[in-house]
């Protein structure tokens, strides 16, 4: 057994289109593909590939030309206005936003998106290592900027976020975790005497 990674994205598929009936049936798929590696081949233009962890958004005129544009998975937001803006306007026919079927980040699980969670937490992660890294090179203090703390000691209101004194809420998590396992502590040491004097717990 290898210790390689999956790295199974799926295949390119759209996610979203103006226009479904235009897609391509299963056997003039193929027929299409014939006249795209023809067209390759006397043209010598090959079609930019779709690479895995973005999405592409793509949009034809009423004249017949096409247009592209890739976007990071992350900014799945972004290609959606896009998508609503690109339909908006008169001079576009049809649009379509395109991705990899195992990186779809319009699903919904359980009536929740788990890619928003995803990226907050990815997000939180590189604010946190550009504050140590502020930290680090003496530019930030004790200081570092987190908008996502709820209930933090020292909270500063600025244009930026909340600033929010790093050591006072490690010292802070770390006391109420501690808490915690002495509740539980006590808790299983209280049913355990039950158990063993007889008592109902």
């Amino acid at each position: 057994m290898s210790n390689e990674p999956n790295l199974n994205f799926g295949s390119p598929t759209i996610f979203f289109d103006s226009h479904p009936e235009e897609q391509e049936s299963y056997l003039y798929s193929y027929w299409s593909s014939l006249k795209s590696n023809l067209k390759i081949a006397f043209t010598g233009e090959v079609p930019k590939f779709h690479s895995p962890g973005k999405l592409r958004i793509i949009w034809w005129t009423h004249d017949g030309n096409q247009g592209l544009k890739d976007y990071e998975l992350h900014e799945y937001e972004q290609v959606r206005a896009n998508f609503d803006i690109l339909l908006n306007m008169p001079e576009i026919r049809r649009v379509v936003i395109q991705g990899y079927s195992g990186q779809n980040p319009y699903v919904l699980v359980n009536g929740t998106n788990p890619w928003q969670e995803k990226f907050r937490r990815m997000e939180r992660e590189a604010r946190r290592a550009k504050a140590l890294q502020k930290k680090a090179e003496g530019k930030g203090g004790q200081d570092a900027i987190f908008d996502d703390f709820i209930g933090a000691p020292k909270i500063e209101k600025g244009k930026s976020g909340t600033l929010v004194d790093i050591e006072d809420v490690i010292e802070q998590n770390d006391r109420a975790e501690e808490e915690r396992r002495r509740v539980d502590g006590d808790k299983i040491w209280r049913e355990n005497e039950g158990l063993l004097s007889g008592e109902m717990v």
